[in-house]
């Protein structure tokens, strides 16, 4: 049992085989890749969380399901001739690109009409874009310092400034300064007036929280709070980034509060980070040599690997330290929509 918790620190793989007792918090809690072989019983699916349907009655052996994103698999039998492979009728091929260490927002190309670009997901690469109307209107980032959590949030504020929406950065640091083109204003922490006058102005107004661990006593947290509840009504939206470390400690706070809807980014996650947003703990935290920006899309109680784009004026290389471009205190012309 210790040798497979604390294994995967120490460089050590370990596979455990048996039956419904491995589904039991003793095992489950350890976490890792589970495969649910033969047709899927509707009890061991329910213990594991998990909608999808299994193989079915007519599955072989070695046929099964992986729980962490519903396939059906096929294990190989290393003493067997290569098999010829089954029939694909309509079912096209999976398909598995790798995610790139960097992506740019050229590179992925997407419509803003869409929905709002951050990054490129697995299994495919294929551009991953938010639609809050869809995906829930609160939105979670975590990660430890220098993870691409500010990062994140700028190539989104980009995002939905393309998109034509009013939005607005609100930080622990105070306004940052700078001249720029993305339509996005900054606030700080004593700014409570500024936010009020723009949501009185933009009701559907996307608001961004940079460190929202460091606002517990600031004047703006209770309008911010105020914003949260009202997201619904107003059909605005909001994505509240913070320290997984500090998350996992408090009970209060903007960040504790989009917790509970269960919808985020997780950046270099730890094996434990997947509990913040309602998953068990799995045996996908980060490598030390992911690139930052590199994480886990947390949507409807799954995770799947994500790579957050960064932006620079030109679109396809890196943006400077500091996200896109702002001015403190009032909005900047923003370009027409795309029609």
């Amino acid at each position: 049992m210790r040798l497979v918790r604390d294994g995967g620190e120490r460089g050590t793989s370990c596979a455990v085989a048996g039956g419904r007792d491995l589904l039991r918090p003793r095992w489950s809690g350890l976490g890792g890749e589970v495969l649910l072989l033969g047709p899927g019983d509707p009890l061991d699916l329910a213990l594991l969380g998990t909608h999808a349907p299994g193989p079915g009655p007519t599955a072989g052996p070695g046929r099964g399901l992986r729980v962490r994103d519903g396939r059906e698999v096929q294990v190989v039998d290393p003493g067997s001739a290569p098999a010829s492979p089954a029939p694909l009728g309509e079912v096209a091929p999976w398909t598995y690109r790798p995610l790139p260490a960097r992506v740019g927002r050229r590179d992925l190309g997407t419509d803003p009409a869409r929905g709002w670009l951050l990054g490129a997901l697995a299994p495919d690469s294929t551009p991953w874009t938010w639609r809050p109307e869809a995906h829930g209107r609160r939105l979670l980032v975590l990660g430890p310092t220098g993870s691409g959590r500010s990062t994140a949030l700028a190539t989104l504020a980009r995002s939905v400034a393309e998109g034509g929406r009013p939005v607005v950065l609100v930080g622990a640091h105070g306004p940052a300064g700078g001249t720029g083109r993305s339509g996005v204003e900054q606030l700080g922490p004593d700014d409570a007036d500024r936010l009020v006058a723009l949501r009185t102005a933009h009701p559907d107004l996307v608001v961004l929280v940079d460190d929202a661990d460091r606002l517990d006593d600031a004047p703006v947290r209770p309008v911010l709070e105020e914003v949260l509840d009202l997201l619904v009504r107003d059909g605005g939206a909001a994505v509240v980034a913070a320290s997984a470390t500090a998350l996992g400690s408090r009970f209060r706070g903007l960040d504790v509060t989009v917790a509970r809807y269960g919808a985020g980014v997780l950046l270099r996650p730890r094996a434990d980070d997947l509990a913040l947003l309602g998953l068990p703990r799995a045996d996908l935290a980060a490598s030390p040599d992911d690139p930052p920006g590199r994480g886990l899309l947390v949507l409807d109680g799954r995770a799947a690997p994500l790579q957050v784009v960064v932006d620079d004026p030109s679109g396809a290389g890196v943006e400077p330290a500091g996200g896109p471009e702002v001015i403190p205190g009032r909005r900047t012309p923003r370009p027409e929509p795309a029609r």
